[in-house]
């Protein structure tokens, strides 16, 4: 990276340290994976450490990158890690981002989760069987003796399996498709409310940092 993200200082070096004291535990890899496809390929190689000559601080050119491409994706700016309003936005958006994606994640696991039940095809295809039955059972008084006995339990069997499908398809999946569908319009309604607070905070972050 050009710039120290804590000085601005171009006065940076290469160095073969493993401890980092800006980067992973100032960004937090909530950042990065969450938010899809703002994280692309990396610049240098993960395992090279930046050191700042004029304030030490040291940091890998993956983790930099990586915030800055998020930042870039969810709020629109180009940082200039030169600039000192740009450094203090990106500190003071991160953890906004953190939040931002937690909930987002949040939103997308609980709907994962619901979507997943299927309260209504067992309902359904009993609802089937009993029909069938009650109807059989009205043939069999009719007929009577052991040809109406007969009639109905075959007769139950057959219309019943095929009434139990019926019964599945008119309630079951139809109940479960619009359920399913509620579940995936009260999600899409969350992350707009939840995209709309983050842009809110932004737009405050944005001009208390002359953006």
């Amino acid at each position: 990276m050009a710039n120290c993200p804590n000085c601005g200082s171009d006065h940076i070096q290469i160095i073969r340290e493993t401890n980092v004291s800006w980067g992973r535990a100032v960004a937090g890899w909530a950042l990065f994976g969450v938010v899809g496809g703002a994280v692309g390929a990396v610049t240098g190689e993960d395992r090279n450490v930046i050191s700042c000559l004029n304030c030490g601080t040291s940091w890998k050119a993956a983790d930099l990158y990586k915030t800055l491409q998020v930042i870039k994706d969810l709020t629109n700016l180009k940082l200039d890690l030169s600039m000192d309003n740009h450094r203090d936005f990106m500190n003071d958006v991160i953890p906004e981002i953190t939040t931002y994606s937690n909930s987002i994640s949040k939103v997308d696991r609980d709907t994962h989760t619901l979507i997943g039940e299927h309260p209504w095809v067992g309902v359904g295809m009993f609802i089937g069987y009993f029909i069938g039955f009650i109807l059989l059972i009205v043939i069999w008084s009719k007929a009577g003796g052991w040809w109406g006995f007969t009639f109905f339990l075959f007769g139950w069997f057959l219309c019943g399996f095929i009434g139990g499908y019926i019964g599945k398809f008119f309630y079951g999946d139809i109940r479960e498709e619009k359920r399913r569908s509620k579940i995936n319009r009260d999600s899409e309604q969350k992350k707009s409310k939840i995209q709309a607070f983050f842009k809110k905070q932004v737009g405050q972050l944005k001009k208390k940092n002359n953006l």
